[in-house]
């Protein structure tokens, strides 16, 4: 299958800041080397849905001192039935190769957006061209690129309604953003530790596969609360969304998940 995103990411595309792509892209170099971990995303599969969520915070290191923001998307809507989540700590290229794909790339293709598993082969093909344009090249942002973390994890259900997790990353990988469907019906990364802990705790009581929408918001919100007590890379500023078999997908206010965080 040939994908219109085979070419390297020349096109006009405007920024937030008004600035041509490229222009951006080589200016984030230096940025981007500074910028530490993502703190953490996490993705739960229940019996009537997947919820996908992530703190806000971003960590960077200038000059000795660390520095954060609480306003960085991690959890995005690449169909309105399918979501995605953004990791690793080379944010400003990963965010682009996003946003391309979804707003450029995606709606020249025929492909059923609905499908998990399409998608996944479609959005492992558009990155895998993308790393070998680069990797070609002799420049300062391919030694970023290849050095730095950039993952990513769909979630979704296929056409036979099956809710599946599915990693693209570049570490450890011989050949880099092959889809990986997650044998577990859920994922953590970043400051995950915490989460691996109360996720152990809590399959004692209820396995994350056997648990309902409503029970998984609370767990997800629990999780990343417990986890801004003791690390200071995880922010309270949280974004979630609910993934449903053959509905949209659902955004989670804000309101909602103070409430979320009251109950827990």
């Amino acid at each position: 299958m040939h994908l219109v995103g085979d070419e390297p990411l020349e096109e006009d595309i405007e920024d937030n800041y008004g600035s041509k792509y490229l222009q951006w892209y080589d200016s984030i170099t230096e940025y981007y080397r500074r910028t530490r971990e993502m703190s953490l995303v996490l993705g739960l599969s229940g019996i009537d849905g997947i919820v996908v969520a992530s703190d806000r915070r971003e960590m960077v290191q200038a000059g000795g001192i660390d520095y954060h923001r609480d306003n960085v998307q991690k959890v995005y809507e690449l169909t309105k039935n399918t979501g995605i989540m953004s990791i690793g700590n080379f944010v400003g290229f990963a965010n682009w190769l996003l946003y391309y794909f979804i707003h450029k790339l995606l709606p020249k293709l025929k492909i059923n957006g609905g499908d998990v598993s399409e998608l996944s082969k479609a959005f492992s093909q558009f990155l895998k061209s993308q790393y070998q344009i680069y990797s070609e090249g002799v420049n300062s942002n391919w030694l970023v690129l290849s050095e730095n973390l950039i993952e990513f994890v769909m979630a979704g259900y296929t056409k036979e309604g099956n809710g599946q997790l599915i990693r693209f990353t570049n570490a450890g990988r011989r050949v880099p953003f092959t889809p990986e469907l997650l044998d577990e019906p859920y994922y953590f990364t970043g400051k995950n530790e915490t989460a691996y802990y109360l996720m152990l705790k809590q399959r004692q009581e209820q396995p994350i596969e056997a648990m309902n929408i409503n029970q998984l918001k609370r767990f997800a919100v629990y999780v990343i609360t417990e986890t801004s007590r003791v690390d200071d890379q995880v922010s309270l500023s949280i974004d979630m969304m609910v993934i449903r078999n053959g509905k949209e997908i659902e955004y989670i206010n804000q309101e909602e998940i103070r409430q979320l965080t009251n109950e827990g």
